[in-house]
């Protein structure tokens, strides 16, 4: 049995992709659309609520 390779599970909104999830052994660490770290997060649901936050800040008065 060869060891899977983790990857990163795109978080999409709309038709953009708003940034990414990746399992960790310390939680799941949530990015930006730019692939910039947001911190690690103790389970996907806060790590999602990061990315959307990261969008929120990048344009604080766009909406879709």
């Amino acid at each position: 049995m060869q060891p899977t390779m983790p990857h990163m599970a795109p978080i999409i909104s709309g038709q953009a992709c708003i940034g990414f999830l990746l399992h960790t052994a310390r939680g799941v660490e949530a990015y930006d659309a730019a692939e910039k770290s947001l911190g690690i997060f103790v389970d996907v649901m806060a790590a999602a609520v990061a990315v959307e936050k990261s969008v929120a800040l990048v344009c604080p008065g766009c909406s879709e």
